[in-house]
């Protein structure tokens, strides 16, 4: 794993050379690359150049200016893929809430993009269960809550206490602004339907630890392509890290 700065966005990243296709990865609310940090220990590494953002706010990447809504978000990383990655075949991996950058994403590059995997991504408004919390709670009240749901499971729970140290990493005022303007764009199984209407080829990946019983009905009733993790909670890349990446080479090795 190497370390670069573009346009002040700090990512992981891992070239195998110019030529070769490439993979980003996005993490969710809250979060920072550090959720996908056993990418670069999985098999992808041998076939792919792997990039891993912190975006603004959000890990070590600084909020730089007026923190940014999920729009601003998405455009900041189509321009990191512009800059980046003008050239090779694009795959992507979203987690969580990230889902709906990911698949704005396709949406922008349509034909560019060669596969999509949606990590326990959202689907349905019961999805947004923390990133939905901004809307309900002023600052002070969203944090204490928010830290302290997240602290309650990381008693018996490593993928949340790693998710607990990104909270601590993280600014309160971009997650504000992350969560405040997702409210219209969560309703409606809206993200579920933008999914399912992409172009390229998609795979939702999910374990039933932590999917409410309104998205696993949503996978059923509309035949989302889906590989089911029996027993695995919301960071499959953290419980189990080397199926989860041999799901996602599988995935976008499959015959296009």
């Amino acid at each position: 794993m190497n370390v670069e700065i573009h346009k002040n966005i700090f990512l992981r990243t891992h070239r195998v050379d110019d030529h070769t296709d490439d993979i980003w990865f996005i993490h969710a609310f809250g979060e920072s690359g550090l959720s996908f940090k056993e990418a670069f220990d999985s098999s992808l590494t041998g076939q792919f150049n792997v990039f891993v953002p912190d975006l603004p706010g959000f890990g070590v990447t600084p909020c730089q200016g007026a923190p940014k809504t999920i729009q601003q978000l998405t455009r900041i990383m189509i321009g990191l893929i512009e800059d980046l990655s003008p050239s090779n075949k694009i795959y992507l991996a979203a987690h969580s809430i990230a889902g709906l950058i990911g698949t704005w994403i396709c949406q922008h590059f349509q034909d560019k993009i060669r596969g999509y995997a949606s990590i326990e991504g959202n689907l349905t408004e019961p999805d947004s269960y923390y990133s939905s919390l901004p809307i309900d709670y002023d600052r002070e009240e969203f944090f204490k809550k928010f830290t302290s749901s997240v602290y309650e499971k990381a008693r018996s729970r490593v993928d949340f206490r790693r998710y607990l140290g990104s909270i601590y990493f993280a600014d309160v005022d971009a997650m504000m602004a992350w969560g405040q303007s997702v409210k219209d764009f969560v309703q409606g199984d809206r993200p579920g339907m933008e999914f399912l209407a992409l172009d390229c080829p998609k795979l939702y990946i999910w374990g039933d630890k932590d999917t409410p019983l309104a998205t696993q009905k949503f996978i059923r009733e509309h035949g989302v392509p889906n590989v089911y993790l029996e027993g695995i909670g919301h960071w499959p890349m953290i419980e189990v890290p080397e199926r989860l990446y041999d799901v996602v080479r599988s995935f976008f090795n499959a015959p296009k």
